[in-house]
């Protein structure tokens, strides 16, 4: 904080203060009446720079991980109790609002601690209401822990990513809809128990096909983080699954207003988390391609975004998790299909099982497998060509979803493989191949790996080579 002549602004009350010998309220409020404005700002702005030169100075590790809290133990250890109130007070109004209970209670403990020792006249009266405070946090964590646990239970990795559910899971989430946990918003005591409660409601909407219900779900899971910033701080990462949930359903529900609003809000957030923006980085750069490929139908754009997402992923492959490299290498090898940049697909087909995944991410890996032997399908027989197909069908063994697309195009792959197979017998099984796959194109649990292989235009293009 610089004043004039580029002199800190707390150094006149300093000299003020140095040399007076009785301190006036009356007189201190004359002489730096234009100031007074400033003075809470300045107050906090030095106590910061007090705590900041006294952490330099600690000899014992911090309990804590949290700032403020850090502040507290700090001053205690000091003996500077007449700063404990203001650092009490901070650190409460910070831990309430991204509702970190957990070390809200430690708070207070310490301020019990402090108002013990010190023996003041009201500080029984603060203890006893210190006391009240934690059971009432208590009772938030007791809430937040029963939806947690129902959310692990019947919710977590449900979904084999994509957004699919396999039948066993619909069932099972059909079967939640009437849950007393489930039925009212106000159950949740808490905003961190809501986002439990709106991401249960998100999956059981999904499993009912009711895009309606769904889009509100999503909805109301996203604004409980855009319309309470220090909490959406606070839980970054779900912040950011549910910004790409509601992404994805404005595209399933044709809401592509709401869309583009969404990209220009993700495109105008300031995340200092290197990871966190990596994530919010890699959901944007998926809906985006899905967007202008299948809606705007804009290869140009398409194209624009998909080097961009290179120069990101070449930036920070480092730090980028194997499964969403995985999913980078799957999109880099579907939309540089589209754009018909064969070569590069083919490479980053190459790259991908070249990194030997063995995540959960099982439909992705068969994706890029699929699509490596169509490029060897191509490029004509090979040694390496009945190794990937029998390696793909082993992975299948270990999905939870199976399709009959990747079934029927692998039985394909099989069966082209065989030697002194003519054109016409190529033709006929290309042709077989089209009348077990064309009506999956519209077939829930089918569509996604039906138009991730571009098998409608792929087999098109080889019944014309084989005539």
């Amino acid at each position: 904080m610089v004043g004039k002549g580029n002199e800190p602004t707390y150094m006149p009350i300093f000299r003020y203060l140095n040399k007076k010998e009785v301190f006036s309220d009356e007189d201190f409020f004359k002489r730096f009446s234009t100031e007074k404005s400033k003075l809470p700002g300045l107050q906090n702005y030095l106590f910061k720079l007090l705590v900041d030169s006294l952490r330099g100075d600690q000899d014992q590790p911090l309990i804590l991980n949290n700032a403020k809290v850090a502040d507290i133990q700090i001053l205690y250890s000091k003996g500077i109790w007449s700063a404990l109130p203001m650092a009490f007070k901070a650190a409460k109004a910070e831990t309430l609002a991204s509702e970190d209970f957990e070390i809200y209670i430690q708070v207070l403990h310490l301020e019990l601690r402090y108002l013990m020792n010190i023996r003041r006249d009201g500080s029984e009266d603060r203890c006893a209401e210190i006391f009240g405070e934690i059971e009432d946090t208590i009772a938030l964590l007791n809430n937040e822990s029963k939806y947690a646990k129902f959310h692990h239970q019947h919710f977590f990795r449900k979904n084999e990513g994509f957004h699919r559910l396999t039948n066993a899971a619909r069932e099972q989430l059909l079967a939640l809809a009437d849950h007393e946990l489930l039925q009212e918003s106000s159950t949740a005591m808490s905003k961190r128990a809501l986002s439990y409660y709106w991401r249960c409601k998100c999956e059981v909407a999904h499993a009912q096909d009711n895009k309606e219900e769904l889009y509100s779900c999503c909805k109301a899971w996203l604004d409980l983080y855009r319309d309470n910033p220090v909490f959406r701080d606070a839980q970054r990462k779900l912040f950011i699954a549910s910004l790409n949930n509601m992404m994805f359903v404005c595209n399933i529900t044709q809401k592509y207003t709401e869309l583009e609003k969404l990209f220009v809000y993700v495109d105008s957030l300031e995340i200092d988390d290197k990871l966190s923006r990596i994530s919010l980085f890699q959901h944007t750069f998926s809906n985006k391609l899905a967007y202008y490929n299948e809606v705007k139908k804009d290869l140009k754009k398409l194209e624009a975004l998909l080097e961009e997402a290179k120069d990101f992923f070449k930036n920070h492959k480092r730090v980028i998790s194997k499964e969403s490299r995985l999913i980078y290498y799957s999109n880099f090898v579907v939309f540089n299909r589209i754009l018909k940049n064969d070569e590069d697909a083919y490479d980053f087909c190459l790259q991908a099982r070249s990194e030997g995944f063995k995540g959960d991410r099982k439909d992705v890996m068969v994706l890029i497998n699929l699509h490596y032997l169509i490029f060897l399908f191509e490029r004509g027989p090979s040694k390496n060509f009945l190794k990937v197909v029998e390696s793909t069908r082993q992975t299948l063994k270990y999905r939870k979803l199976k399709t009959k697309t990747e079934a029927f195009l692998l039985d394909f792959f099989s069966k082209a493989s065989e030697k002194g197979l003519d054109e016409e017998e190529m033709s006929e099984l290309l042709r077989k191949l089209d009348q077990k796959t064309a009506p999956l194109e519209q077939v829930p649990g089918e569509t996604w790996m039906y138009d991730c292989l571009l098998l409608k235009d792929w087999i098109r293009e080889q019944l014309e080579r084989y005539k």
